[in-house]
């Protein structure tokens, strides 16, 4: 008897689990499938990386000064650390601090991390600049080059038995990255404007991945029929990870805009802004910097031009 009392639970634990597959695969718009995207997504953290190799609950430890650093979620957290660390890394062991390394989950989180004087360095996306221009947050103060520009667009992807163009998305589930993205939401959000419509009405339903390899991989695993992503990322990711865009396409391309750059905050001191940039101006002739920055993509680093962002950087 206690037996199948046992076998009956575990037949109702199947039936639950099939239910819930049924409501992702079958139901796109259901609030399963926006949670489940949302869980893609790494936790928060805050990692100290020691100058000189002592451990970081070091008593002298606590005398060093330290970089505060940050990256939008541009791309997923766990990549973010891979990609980015060892480059602020030798940053500040080139300044003598030890370096702290903030992620968060969205891109206002870091402009609020920038404005209260939290991170000293951060790179974020272009689309965030009009928010910390607006609170007074921040100073441009260097971009990178990739493949020698300083630019980079958004592509919309769908899987290759998924929507063959843009009009092909009325009704469909659609993942936007972050609210402040410009690839990622903005330039979506302004197409269909010209149209006379809103995410709402054109879309069955929309969520947010809070990174654009979150959004690729939601296309992937058929949470979404569609998503606008960065195409730096979504080229990177064919590059060094074919796996990870495999079964998708690109459907549509919009115009080019101002690549993403790095900012510093506004309360930093003068002194250590003109040592950041100097310092991010010369990596390229860094052997040390040479591994990090090809996996990122990025050859060198260049002062930015104030008349290309004035569109997102008023004033």
């Amino acid at each position: 008897m206690e037996h199948r009392r046992r076998w009956n639970r575990g037949l109702v634990w199947l039936v639950a689990v099939v239910g819930l597959l049924f409501v992702v695969l079958a139901v796109p718009g259901s609030p399963v499938t926006a949670l489940l995207a949302h869980l893609l997504a790494a936790p928060e953290r805050v990692i100290t990386i020691s100058a000189d190799g002592m451990s970081p609950s070091s008593p002298s430890r606590a005398t060093r000064p330290v970089l505060r650093a940050a990256v939008g979620a541009m791309i997923s957290p766990q990549r973010t650390y891979l990609q980015y660390r060892q480059l602020f890394e030798l940053v500040a062991k080139e300044l003598g601090r030890d370096l702290v390394f903030v992620q968060r989950e969205t891109y206002s989180d870091i402009n609020d991390l920038l404005v209260n004087g939290t991170v000293d360095v951060a790179w974020v996306c272009t689309g965030a600049l009009s928010d910390l221009r607006r609170r007074n947050g921040a100073r441009l103060l260097v971009v990178p080059v990739v493949n020698g520009e300083s630019r980079y667009r958004s592509y919309v992807i769908a899987r290759f038995d998924g929507p063959r163009d843009l009009e092909d998305l009325r009704g469909k589930e659609f993942a936007f990255t972050d609210p402040l993205s410009l690839t990622g939401r903005r330039v979506m959000i302004q197409w269909l404007a010209s149209r006379g419509e809103t995410a709402e009405s054109f879309f069955g339903n929309v969520f947010y991945t809070h990174a654009h390899d979150n959004s690729i991989r939601a296309v992937r695993r058929r949470l979404a029929d569609a998503a606008c992503v960065d195409s730096l990322v979504y080229d990177g990711l064919q590059r060094l990870d074919p796996a990870a865009v495999e079964g998708t396409r690109v459907i549509w391309r919009s115009e080019w805009f101002p690549i993403p750059p790095l900012v510093v905050s506004a309360q930093v001191p003068p002194a250590l802004r003109d040592e950041l940039a100097a310092l991010f101006l010369h990596l390229n002739a860094e052997p040390r910097a040479k591994p990090a920055m090809r996996a990122m993509g990025v050859e060198r680093f260049v002062r930015p031009d104030p008349g290309v962002y004035s569109l997102y950087w008023p004033g």
